[in-house]
């Protein structure tokens, strides 16, 4: 209901850019900081594998 009227005033293709934008950022804020975590925990192990060597 909402976006039928954003669409009317609006040129449609205007709003998909819009939407597509948002869709792409949250993605980026949900990806990242699950990456940051996989890498910390990756050196975390090499660090831990690293010290048990002579």
């Amino acid at each position: 209901m909402i976006w039928g009227s954003v669409s009317d005033s609006l040129r449609c293709q205007q709003l998909y850019i819009a939407t597509l934008s948002v869709y792409i950022g949250a993605f980026i804020g949900l990806v990242l900081p699950a990456m940051q975590a996989a890498g910390s925990a990756w050196k975390s192990t090499t660090a831990l594998g690293a010290g048990s060597h002579r």
